[in-house]
């Protein structure tokens, strides 16, 4: 038996799949789609839930998950129709809930592609400019078209749109490259093609300016930028940068300095950064004395973190977690090369703590990030106000960078453009706090690797798991050691010591979460002189505990904070939660549910599961479902305001939603 030749994937165009020389018929555009995802990850297992929301998103058919089934029968077809021929190790195998896709290193190619990348800039980082030319060159030559080109799904169109800007961002580098070289009219031709695909590329209209003056083209390049300035002003309203204007004043003035391989260096070039000398000023267009840098380059340092959560406690396995996302700090000398953005989505019940849990592992990790942090809190679920639109997030994240205002763009593409260009080669910590789902993030996403990105949602935001392959970490109550840890730090050691039996009368009746804990110590600490023992028998003659957990703050008030959940459900979810609340047991399975709600198995089953991706209830295990007390509580508070009558049952007519 001949040697095993191993599975080649390539995604830097149409998706396709070859074994040696012989292409593989991969089959239609949304199976194209699952080879994708499989390949892009690897050696990892893929659920099938990841999968469907990487080829349908958030609303797939109910076929969806039947439809994985066929698409992953067919690549097995196609890969592996004579298995003893390809040695003993499968391919596409069968784990848990999932699949995993074997390839070898270097597999598929844009894993090669920004491999060469890397090594390329790592080569120039050491002065070998040739070395670093044909490492560019071996990276985009694995280009075959526009990646994934012709594959529906939100993983693909996020591939396509990140896996292209980094070819821009290759080309771009391997002029720059062979300028420094002098081989100036060798790139003209290429830089002129690209120009016209990117018109809005500053820096690559800047490329072929230097390019056409040294070829003794000084019209052509001034033209060339009365062109950008033109689109400019049209698309986004806006001048041309002060990189551009610069390139533009030297080729005015005929400066020597631009003649010279290299006496210019076109900043966003991902070879070496600015000196300390040149850090604060740029050379003058006359080659004289430097200058302050124009406005729209600052280098502000942000630190926009909240005050962190006094009392916090526990959480020392989350805090782990999110410290072993960290990414790494690249030796002296070298990028961050083959890396990417890591994300974290830290998601839960209402009033577990998300935002506690983000800013005190901010506060923890702040000087990993010496180019500060940036927080925001996206109002996803807030019944005051709106959410706040990415472009609104953009704005507040460019004043924050010192991005002037008439610098920055009116259009959200403009503006996360410009956002991605001024954390390149900056390390940075970005919380989005309470983000309502993937739409609202993705935009504010940094491109370079460097950074971290921490999102807290009550939502799963499974599309961000899928496409951009975020780490999921799902908040639940406290233990009960972490509960009693966090009374101990907001009314001192002593005074729980002394009163341990109504510490814990205190921590049933708040269910253990850390919002109504937080409360109920406020309280207490409010009265220092009055027992412990007189709280907890308030929160046990209350209404489930929540008619005593009110702080006169809609943010801090349990009722409140549960609604703005509730209010987002859908009608067949608002009213199964309802149900559930008077439900007499701990839990219940999917059958039950649907018999106590009337419904067919699977409406039944798609009532639940919103409910479990709002984190309403929770699946702990396989189609049963429950959830903590105070959930029961505030769900058959909704049941008795919403649904009159002596009792519920699978035909109860649905009342109105709550205001």
């Amino acid at each position: 038996m001949g040697k095993a030749v191993a599975l080649r994937v390539g995604v830097l165009g149409p998706v396709m799949a070859w074994y040696g020389d012989q292409e593989l018929l991969v089959g239609q555009p949304r199976q194209q789609a699952v080879l994708g995802i499989l390949a892009m990850r690897a050696n990892r297992v893929i659920s099938r839930g990841e999968l469907v929301d990487a080829v349908w998103g958030q609303d797939p058919p109910a076929s969806a998950e039947g439809g994985i089934y066929t698409y992953v029968a067919g690549l097995r077809r196609v890969i592996e129709p004579n298995r003893s021929l390809r040695g003993p190790g499968r391919v596409l195998v069968s784990s848990g809930a999932g699949y995993v896709l074997h390839l070898v290193p270097g597999q598929p190619d844009a894993v090669a592609f920004e491999q060469d990348l890397g090594r390329a800039r790592q080569l120039r980082k050491a002065g070998d400019a040739a070395g670093a030319v044909a490492a560019l060159d071996s990276a985009l030559s694995l280009w075959r078209g526009i990646a994934f080109a012709g594959v529906p799904g939100p993983f693909a169109e996020t591939e396509r749109i990140r896996l292209g800007e980094l070819h821009s961002a290759a080309a771009e580098e391997r002029a720059d490259v062979l300028l420094a070289l002098g081989r100036h009219e060798e790139v003209v031709p290429d830089l002129t093609a690209m120009v016209a695909d990117h018109p809005l590329r500053e820096r690559m209209r800047g490329l072929l300016m230097v390019a056409l003056y040294r070829c003794g083209r000084q019209a052509e390049a001034l033209g060339v930028f009365d062109e950008g300035r033109r689109v400019l002003a049209e698309e986004l309203g806006i001048d041309p940068g002060g990189d551009l204007s610069r390139i533009h004043h030297q080729v005015l003035r005929m400066d020597p300095a631009l003649s010279a391989p290299n006496g210019l260096a076109i900043r966003g070039a991902s070879g070496s950064p600015p000196s300390d000398e040149d850090a604060g000023s740029e050379p003058a267009p006359d080659g004289g004395q430097r200058r302050p840098r124009p406005e729209g380059r600052a280098t502000a340092v942000p630190a926009q973190l909240p005050l962190d959560a006094p009392g916090f406690s526990g959480r020392r396995e989350e805090l782990s977690m999110l410290r072993a996302m960290l990414p790494s700090e690249p030796e002296p000398g070298q990028q961050d090369s083959g890396q990417t953005v890591p994300i974290v989505v830290i998601s839960g019940a209402a009033g577990t703590g998300k935002t506690a849990l983000a800013v005190r592992f901010g506060h923890q990790v702040a000087k990993r990030f010496p180019g500060g942090q940036l927080y925001v809190n996206l109002r996803g679920l807030d019944p005051a106000m709106p959410p706040m639109e990415p472009a609104e997030a953009l704005r507040f994240f460019l004043d924050a960078l010192g991005v002037p205002p008439y610098r920055i763009p009116a259009g959200i593409e403009g503006r996360s453009a410009l956002f991605r260009s001024m954390l390149d080669e900056r390390r940075m910590l970005i919380v989005l706090d309470n983000a309502r789902d993937v739409g609202q993030v993705r935009p504010l996403l940094p491109g370079a690797p460097g950074s971290l990105v921490v999102v807290t949602s009550r939502n799963e935001l499974a599309g961000l798991v899928a496409a951009e392959g975020a780490a999921p970490l799902t908040l639940d109550v406290l233990g009960d050691v972490e509960a009693h840890e966090m009374l101990g730090r907001r009314l001192g050691q002593p005074r729980v010591a002394a009163e341990p039996g109504a510490a814990d009368e205190i921590i049933a009746a708040c269910a253990r979460l850390p919002l109504a804990l937080g409360i109920a110590a406020g309280r207490a600490a409010g009265r220092p002189k009055r027992p412990l023992s007189e709280l907890a028998a308030e929160l046990h003659d209350a209404h489930g505990g929540l008619d005593t957990l009110e702080a006169g703050d809609a943010a801090t008030n349990v009722r409140a904070v549960l609604s703005w959940s509730y209010d987002q459900l859908s009608e067949p979810a608002a009213r199964m939660f309802r149900l559930l609340g008077v439900h007499p047991g701990p839990d219940i399975s999917l059958s039950a549910a649907a018999s106590l709600a009337g419904l067919p198995r699977a409406d039944a089953g798609a009532a639940l599961r919103e409910l479990a991706r709002t984190h309403m209830v929770a699946e702990y295990l396989p189609a049963r479902f429950t959830f903590h007390d105070l959930l029961r509580a505030y769900a058959a508070d909704q049941a008795e305001r919403n649904d009159p009558g002596p009792r519920l049952t699978g035909s109860a007519r649905t009342g109105p939603r709550s205001p």
